[in-house]
């Protein structure tokens, strides 16, 4: 770059020790040289070398600078223009300029249609500019380049610029300035359209923030129906955001639900209540309060029957969800039945980002074919897992992709399938890191967890379980009852017989209070395996009574077979009674059931046994 030595031989040392093998500082410091001759003194910093570069420029060019980095680190002719009032010509002549002295780049191609596309050259040049402007001269650029950038059309596209500039705006104004109103309004709606962009790009983090930034706005609204009804919308946006986020049992969404609520109780009409009614049915129904949650479906229920088909479809989205989870087997799978009916993707996908943060009709294909693994047709739950997951993938929402993948391992496991779970839910642990799901990847995790205990890899399992049980309390207490329950026959199989009396203790307290849960007979039987290994034959019997007598009552027939066939064992094996229960039971699983509790209760059973109960 130079072709002759332009420092003092003395200088060197110092000048060495100040690049500090930064390449970016020799390189100003040479440019600095090329357009200004010797320097009578050394610049300290990078920055000071950069702020000086911008000093020697006109005053035109480096207001040029300084417009261009309000808008970022890539701007346009046209916010130019906007910012500072500058013709398009006139800036491209003067940037011409600056990209021979290398402090911009010209695109080849401009992201904007219609427009010429700059770039500063690198991002602390652009970083310096910004930091001349006066701040009182901030405010002003920031919301000319907000109204430039909604000049252009679907503001909803580009909330995240035009959130960023007003709230830059809002930050650079004085509280009392008189547009001040004018400023907040257009900030709040920014932030708005900013979270609903970023939920449907599943980046439900920046989602939380904009609408807790919008939230915060409210209390300088003036107060009335109005602010009311827009920070309940804001609310239960948020709440769908931290759906995915923390689970759909996260204490954080039903504060936001009951806010809404709150809000609208007395001025809204019922329907846009219907949101936050459905909200709050599954955060009741995934702490296992069934109570409420199955009264706030009767409630959508009962809006929907005068609603439109997308209000039917919510209504039978809560409850096909609440039902599965209560052990009401039947009416979860004619309640997806119906759903599926009603559901259209272009019509009905859309509504993921009002409900629940995942597709209804995926949601209906995934839930109903896990009901279907526990009434045992295990063929057909597998197959429908499949068809959620084909379903899910033209929908490009990650968060709607999760639900079908993350629970495929789940089906598996109730089929007794631990090679298939271990690659389904591997499958489905490799989009952890694109997407925040805790809840989702949560349960991935555990049946990965039972997977490899199953297969001999008993440390790494218990690992994997035990981090998805501190990830499900946090998200869900129904779900974190199967982890740990699963978590206690693990450490039982192995022997462990008090680790696993803690996680039977934890599970148990966990969901006493729940009146009816659909894992409930699973729980008894591995207390009455415990029991067993204790040698009280006669209390683990009577508990896999109750497990069989519950699950017969969920119509859960694959965890009563389980049940039955814990029964059926030594020391009771041959006891006629028993296997003419578990003969009973069988009866009830389809011909192409593919289960190891199948196979197991037919060869237990034999060809000579009785298979109905007298």
């Amino acid at each position: 770059m130079l072709k002759e030595p332009v420092v003092a031989c003395e200088a060197h040392e110092a000048l060495l020790a100040r690049i500090g093998g930064n390449p970016l500082y020799a390189e100003q410091f040479c440019r600095m040289l090329v357009e200004h001759g010797r320097l009578e003194e050394l610049p300290e910093t990078l920055h000071g070398i950069l702020a000086a570069r911008l000093d020697a420029l006109a005053d035109v060019e480096k207001e040029l600078l300084q417009d261009a980095a309000v808008v970022g680190k890539v701007f346009w002719l046209g916010a130019l223009e906007a910012i500072g009032g500058i013709s398009r010509r006139d800036a491209d002549e003067l940037l011409q300029m600056l990209v021979r002295r290398e402090f911009v780049q010209r695109a080849r191609r401009s992201s904007l249609a219609g427009d010429t596309e700059y770039a500063f050259r690198h991002d602390l040049l652009r970083d310096v500019a910004y930091d001349e402007i006066p701040r009182a001269g901030r405010a002003e650029r920031h919301r000319r380049a907000a109204e430039w950038i909604y000049s252009l059309g679907r503001p909803e596209d580009y909330g995240e610029l035009l959130a960023h500039h007003y709230l830059a705006a809002l930050d650079c104004t004085s509280a009392t300035a008189e547009d001040v109103t004018i400023l907040v309004e257009r900030t709040a709606q920014a932030l708005h359209h900013a979270g609903l962009r970023a939920i449907r790009l599943s980046a439900n983090e920046r989602a939380v923030d904009y609408f807790s930034r919008a939230i915060a706005l409210m209390a300088r609204f003036p107060e009335g129906e109005e602010r009311s009804r827009t920070e309940a919308e804001l609310q239960m946006q948020l709440g769908v955001a931290l759906f995915a986020l923390r689970g759909l049992g996260a204490p954080e969404a039903e504060q936001a639900y009951k806010r809404a609520t709150e809000l609208m109780m007395d001025t809204a009409p019922a329907a846009e209540q219907f949101p936050a009614h459905f909200g709050l049915s599954l955060y009741h129904g995934h702490r296992g309060d069934f109570d409420r949650s199955l009264r706030l479906v009767e409630r959508l229920g009962e809006l929907a029957a005068d609603g439109d088909d997308s209000m039917k479809l919510q209504a039978a989205h809560a409850r096909w969800m609440n039902s599965l989870f209560s052990g009401r087997i039947e009416d979860a799978i004619a309640a997806a039945e119906e759903g599926r009916a009603i559901y259209r993707p272009e019509s009905h996908h859309p509504l993921s980002f009002v409900y629940g943060n995942h597709d209804a009709g995926v949601c209906a294909l995934t839930l109903q074919a896990l009901a279907l693994a526990l009434r045992g047709e295990s063929a057909r739950a597998v197959r429908q897992m499949h068809e959620a997951i084909a379903l899910s993938e033209p929908l490009g929402h990650a968060a709607t992709i999760a639900e079908p993948l993350t629970l495929l391992p789940w089906a598996l496991q109730i089929n007794g399938d631990a090679e298939g779970a271990l690659l389904a839910s591997e499958r489905a642990l490799a989009l952890e890191d694109d997407v925040v799901q805790p809840q989702f990847f949560g349960i991935a995790r555990t049946m990965r967890g039972w997977a490899l205990s199953c297969l001999r890899r008993e440390e790494e399992g218990v690992a994997e379980l035990e981090r998805a049980l501190a990830d499900e309390l946090r998200a869900s207490n129904i779900w974190a009852a199967v982890v740990g329950t699963l978590l206690a026959e693990v450490h039982l199989r192995r022997g462990r017989r008090d680790a696993a009396r803690d996680a039977l203790d934890h599970m148990v307290s966990l969901t006493r209070s729940m009146p009816r849960y659909f894992y409930e007979p699973e729980l008894l039987r591995v207390e009455a395996e415990w029991l067993r290994s204790s040698g009280q034959e006669g209390h683990a019997r009577r508990l896999l009574l109750r497990s069989i007598k519950t699950a017969r009552e969920h119509g859960s027939w694959a965890l009563a077979v389980r049940a039955a066939l814990a029964l059926a064992r030594p020391p009771a094996a041959g006891d006629q009674a028993d296997l003419r229960l578990l003969a009973d039971l069988y009866e009830r699983l389809p011909s192409d059931n593919d289960t190891d509790y199948g196979r197991e209760a037919k060869a237990l059973l034999g060809a000579g046994v009785a298979t109905t109960v007298p």
